[in-house]
């Protein structure tokens, strides 16, 4: 299965613009730790995150809770 990490950071890069938030806040809104958003927003690291971490962070966003899921699969 293709994963495009990439445009995870960069879906994630355009909404925390829209949002004029920093990656704490997210980081705090989805209960994950600033670490993982840091590290998903500047694609350091590009590893298996679990469904739970990639749900939390798209509802935190204001999206589908599936959203971040299909854009790492090109959807």
């Amino acid at each position: 299965m293709r994963q495009d990490w990439a445009a995870v950071a960069r879906a994630i890069d355009t909404r925390l613009a829209e949002l004029n938030w920093r990656q704490r806040e997210l980081a705090e809104r989805a209960q994950v730790s600033v670490a993982i958003v840091r590290e998903l927003h500047r694609n350091t690291t590009q590893r298996r995150r679990s469904a739970r971490t990639l749900e939390a962070l798209s509802l935190a966003l204001g999206w589908h809770p599936e959203h971040l899921d299909a854009v790492l699969r090109g959807h």
